[in-house]
């Protein structure tokens, strides 16, 4: 009985393998895999007196499957120009040619583009049955200009004349290659080539030097600047550069833009009462980053409590994790006692003459016009500011005459040189737009922000100057190399734009004031600098008083850091401050505060309500940031060698 149940399994294996084999033999071409290769190709080229290569490629090809027919890609780069001639189906039997129908895919001997470099012929009805070995065989005739390469005196054919994107093999390729008399090869050029067999992804480059004989220059080459021209631009611009550079340098440092820094040693009580407390705290905020925003505006408002004309309070509510905050404030004088800048605020928080409000009903009350109390003291706050410094006359700003220059006569370059190389914009349109994005997205913005920067101002440079330096690599590049074949007005032109952005980067980065200003702005930097130290210490050396200016100098989460680290066990007295008006001379400033231990309350009671002066500085910033109007937007959804010419693809499809 086992016998037979292991007879009978055996049985049924083989049975089932040769079933597997017939189906396999019997099954249509179309389910099986397609293959493609060419039994011959034959290339016949001349290159004309003038330059041209005149092509004549006749391609055996072998179907096996359900392929459509054939397709060819062609390969070339600026400035280099291909035009296609016409495309024929030989009779293989006869060799007699059969013309074929243009921009028609739908018929046999039907032939179509894709774009420019993709051609498709149909060899095959999609209701034909699929090829077996067909052979099928086609001529197309097309040419070359501009693909000679200058060098010198001399000129140098470097051509693929077959194709290095094809999967199947070619099995007999030849190639005959004629000169106009014109043209002189070295003595070794015979202009046979094969037969041979090429394998797949591999072309056949010809590179070989010639001479032209003929009369004056052969029309149908591009010649761009000569060595001597591209050193001679290279050169400019190198120069200019330099020049450009060296006058910037000269000017900032003569205002001192790279001195050392403020030493922190000379940052006492003495010299903090002389250099900062004897200004209004947003006066030292104003000159410190020569802004007024919320930082100016929620100092106004911690210098008013302080003097006891202004009284406020932060209640907080949470729902689930979510916390909410709302400043209290409360006018506690007549707004005649209020001065200057000091009134416009005050007319803007406290809005129909009333003289109490919450963080609610400012923004409800201004949610359809719109606030801005960083406006309200902009104006006064730059006046006294530059009173700080009298005497010291501002830089005047450089003229942009010359930039404006340098880039129009870039431009005219151009579009003189698009007249008769419009190839040349090929390399510089892109060029200039990289430049572009470099100069409005990298370089501009970096000058800008290093303009107001007065601490390591040098190494800082480094933001726009690198930018720079790859915008002009990259164009001593084109230009040396004599990349592309680009012309003498191009080069100029490229290199007029991108001295025009180097000057525009540079005049961005021009410190606009005198130098006492400059002093002034480092001093202020050495202050801050001393308080954000000691904002890291658990017992720092600051007093509560100080808290308007260091509102001012933008160290709000310094303070509530310090905070949330030791100010319930820093070791730092809790005291209450006695809120009393101050006097303030007539630049601006204020007199001294008395000492007293920091707790990082602004005065402990001054400051009611939130626990520490972060809670307060944050209700009191979402205040003096404003209300911002109401605006629309509007949104949307989102060859295994190569060679200078020829190449391509071809195959099936």
């Amino acid at each position: 009985m086992m016998r037979v149940r292991m007879a009978a399994r055996l049985a049924l294996r083989l049975t089932m393998t040769v079933a597997a084999i017939v189906s396999v033999r019997s099954a249509p071409l179309a389910a099986q895999d397609r293959e493609l290769h060419w039994r011959r190709m034959h290339v016949e080229a001349h290159l004309d007196r003038d330059g041209r290569l005149l092509v004549k490629e006749t391609q055996v090809i072998v179907f096996t499957g359900d392929w459509n027919g054939g397709e060819r890609t062609f390969v070339w780069s600026s400035p280099q120009r291909f035009g296609f001639d016409r495309m024929v189906r030989l009779d293989s039997a006869t060799g007699q040619e059969i013309p074929m129908k243009a921009d028609d895919l739908e018929v046999v001997d039907g032939y179509g583009w894709g774009d420019s470099r993709h051609l498709r012929w149909r060899s095959r009805r999609a209701e034909d049955p699929p090829f077996n070995g067909d052979e099928r065989s086609y001529r197309i005739e097309f040419r070359y200009t501009n693909i000679l390469l200058h060098e010198g005196d001399d000129f140098r054919l470097d051509h693929d004349f077959a194709f290095t994107d094809h999967a199947g093999a070619v099995e007999e390729y030849t190639l005959k290659l004629t000169l106009d008399p014109v043209w002189k090869a070295p003595a070794d050029f015979t202009g046979e080539f094969g037969p041979l067999r090429l394998e797949p992804w591999y072309g056949f480059v010809v590179n070989i030097p010639l001479v032209y004989a003929g009369a004056g220059r052969p029309a149908a080459v591009v010649y761009g600047a000569d060595l001597a021209q591209r050193v001679g631009v290279a050169s400019g611009f190198v120069a200019a550069m330099l020049a450009l550079i060296a006058v910037f340098f000269r000017r900032e440092a003569g205002v001192g833009r790279f001195a050392s820094p403020v030493s922190g040693s000379v940052v006492t009580d003495a010299w903090l009462h002389e250099t900062v407390f004897r200004h209004r705290p947003e006066v030292v905020g104003a000159a410190w980053d020569e802004r007024t925003d919320a930082a100016e505006v929620t100092a106004v408002l911690a210098r008013l409590e302080q003097e006891g004309k202004i009284k406020s309070r932060v209640e907080s509510s949470k729902v689930w994790v979510f916390t909410t905050t709302t400043l209290h404030l409360e006018l506690t004088v007549d707004r005649s006692k209020l001065r200057d800048y000091e009134c416009a605020l005050i007319d803007g928080l406290f809005f129909g003459h009333r003289t109490k409000v919450t963080s609610d009903e400012i923004r409800e009350h201004y949610r359809r016009t719109g606030f801005n109390p960083s406006g309200k003291i902009s104006s006064p706050l730059k006046s006294i500011v530059e009173r700080l410094v009298p005497d010291d006359p501002a830089l005047p700003a450089p003229s942009a005459m010359p930039t404006v220059l340098l880039a129009v006569a870039g431009i005219a370059s151009f579009i003189a040189s698009a007249r008769t190389r419009e190839y040349d914009l090929v390399v510089g349109i892109p060029g200039i737009v990289g430049a572009m994005i470099l100069f409005l997205g990298v370089m501009l913005p970096a000058a800008r922000v290093w303009r107001d920067r007065v601490e390591g101002a040098a190494k800082a440079t480094l933001w726009f100057f690198v930018p720079l330096a790859l915008m002009s690599a990259a164009l001593l590049g084109v230009v040396l190399t004599g990349f592309q074949r680009v012309g003498l007005l191009s080069l100029v032109g490229m290199a007029l734009i991108a001295l025009a952005i180097t000057r525009s980067v540079l005049s961005m980065a021009a410190w606009r004031y005198g130098p006492k200003r400059l002093q002034l702005r480092r001093e202020m930097a050495a202050a801050r600098r001393y308080f954000q130290g000691e904002l890291k210490q658990p017992a720092p050396r600051l007093q509560d008083e100080w808290l308007p200016w260091l509102i001012a100098f933008g160290l709000a989460r310094h303070m509530d850091r310090w905070f949330a680290s030791f100010g319930r066990a820093g070791g730092a007295t809790v005291g209450h401050h006695s809120s009393g008006a101050s006097s303030w001379s007539s630049s601006g400033g204020g007199s001294g505060v008395s000492a007293s231990s920091w707790s990082g309350m602004g005065g402990g009671g001054g400051f009611s309500g939130g626990g520490s002066s972060g809670m307060w500085v944050a209700a009191a910033s979402s205040v003096a940031s404003g209300v911002s109007k109401p605006s629309s937007s509007s949104g949307g959804s989102s060859s295994s060698g190569g060679s200078s010419s020829g190449g391509g693809g071809g195959g099936g499809w």
